[in-house]
């Protein structure tokens, strides 16, 4: 079953926001318009730093987490753009859900409120519940061992330039890694998937 998330029409206010909402807006003033090294989701201190972050972000709502992701998108030379994007179930309509998106260029946006389309499979089979999970289930430990395991089965320094962690995705009791690298032969990159469950066997 697949969903897409659109916008509300009932924005979040002061006086309705969950915790997940609360703890966001105190990263509000963060530096932003830096740029980070493209090979950052590869670099252990980087992404233990970034999953700390994200599990302080969520707060209280880290057990009711629908969806967690971080993107590195590379410009040139070693400079890149973070994306992170954390979505929860909304403390005040539990068929809702609350996404908080930062850029490492704009920094933490305000978080916003967004209903759930199911576009593949039956509306009516569909819970949200089923949906969620607890960041507890998966600690930075799995999380590293899984982006080791993605580099180690992809790594090719013979057919590569270079390699990066591009993508993390994580879902219940799912996380997908997205390893892209600059094909020597061509100068065109290429990407590669290696999914997993928490506790890292490969799906």
């Amino acid at each position: 079953m697949k969903k897409v998330l659109f916008y509300s029409l009932i924005l979040l206010t002061g006086l309705a926001v969950s915790s997940c909402d609360k703890i966001a807006k105190s990263f509000m003033g963060a530096t932003t318009g830096e740029k980070v090294d493209y090979k950052l989701l590869s670099q252990p201190q980087e992404l233990e730093k970034w999953y700390n972050t994200i599990a302080e972000q969520l707060g209280e709502s880290a057990s009711v987490t629908d969806e967690i992701s971080l993107r590195i998108d590379k410009e040139e030379g070693d400079k890149a753009n973070l994306m992170v994007s954390t979505v929860c179930q909304s403390k005040t309509d539990k068929h809702n859900v609350v996404e908080t998106l930062y850029s490492s260029d704009r920094g933490w946006q305000s978080p916003v409120t967004k209903k759930i389309e199911v576009i593949i499979g039956n509306a009516e089979d569909f819970n949200l519940e089923d949906e969620l999970f607890d960041l507890k289930e998966i600690p930075y430990a799995n999380l590293q061992k899984i982006v080791d395991d993605a580099l180690q089965k992809n790594k090719d320094e013979t057919k590569y330039e270079y390699q990066f962690v591009k993508l993390i995705v994580i879902k219940k009791n799912t996380v997908e890694v997205d390893i892209t690298g600059k094909l020597k032969s061509n100068g065109v990159e290429k990407e590669k998937y290696y999914k997993t469950d928490f506790s890292g066997k490969e799906k």
